[in-house]
């Protein structure tokens, strides 16, 4: 998928439950995806060029990210808000900011580099 810059590539609503989005390219959104959704799984996709690469957002509960390319975001590569979300295995390079974090998350054996800031994690 690639967009003007605006909008959402992929978006789960808060309605989404368990699903899983696989092998995705996602390229120039404002949101390369966002998911407000409950048990959702996001494995093996790429996010590149977009503002906010992944945006796991307040309602989200029990995400599973794992396995992603997140690249060259403007803003953020990583924005999280979710509950008990685990962010595991994934490549995050040349974001603005790697990973914000308002709620806690699982965050195992990510690789970052390149980005102006990897990790930041607001209370």
């Amino acid at each position: 998928l690639t967009g003007l810059f605006f909008g959402y590539g992929i978006y789960m609503d808060i309605t989404s439950k368990s699903n899983s989005i696989l092998w995705n390219t996602v390229i120039k959104f404002s949101y390369g995806l966002l998911d407000a959704g409950y048990g959702n799984i996001i494995k093996s996709n790429t996010l590149k060029s977009n503002k906010i690469g992944l945006n796991i957002s307040s309602h989200a509960r029990n995400a599973q990210i794992t396995y992603n390319k997140i690249s060259k975001s403007t803003i953020y590569g990583v924005y999280n808000e979710g509950r008990n979300s685990t962010l595991s295995r994934n490549e995050l390079t040349s974001n603005r900011y790697a990973l914000v974090t308002v709620k806690s998350v699982k965050n195992t054996k990510n690789t970052m580099k390149g980005n102006k800031v990897n990790i930041i994690f607001i209370k």
